[in-house]
């Protein structure tokens, strides 16, 4: 083999060699802009998932608050005190000091609520509002109870 031959084919590897290595490079420069990128929305995730959660303790604290200060109709406060709970964490839900709010949302979650209540006529009306104020009576002591329970419930872990 000539020389010039031989000194070709180690330019060629060189060239072939420097190609990889800018490649291998360039590959490795974009794994990192994704790698930032996927860290920066986690982050944002992160966040936003934490201002929800404190935005559910605060207005838990405030219906049980509105509850205690009797501000608010028990099958109410019930309900939207079950559904942030529900939204926060489940098995708070199932919690024995907060059951009686799952109690009252399943007594009276097939009462139509917003724009099918005020359809309803004054007659539609009336089996409901029974119904409710005979789960305000029943459960009207439980449920201040729980709502107390519910201020002091050390929501911190949920920050």
């Amino acid at each position: 083999m000539s020389e010039t031959v031989v000194y070709g084919l180690i330019m060629l590897g060189l060239v072939v060699s420097a190609g990889s290595l800018w490649f291998i490079l360039r590959v490795l420069g974009q794994q990192k802009s994704q790698r930032e990128e996927n860290q920066r929305r986690l982050e944002t995730v992160a966040k936003k998932a934490q201002e929800h959660r404190a935005y559910l303790v605060e207005s838990l604290q405030v219906i049980a608050q509105t509850l205690m200060n009797e501000e608010m109709s028990v099958v109410e406060g019930s309900i939207r005190c079950r559904m942030l709970l529900d939204n926060l964490d489940p098995q708070l839900c199932m919690n024995d000091d907060f059951a009686v709010f799952s109690e009252v949302y399943e007594k009276t979650r097939h009462i139509p609520r917003l724009k099918e209540w005020k359809a309803l006529k004054t007659k539609q009306k009336l089996p409901h509002m029974q119904l409710m104020d005979d789960v305000e009576n029943t459960h009207k002591g439980a449920v201040l109870i729980a709502a107390g329970k519910l201020r002091q419930h050390p929501f911190d872990r949920y920050h």
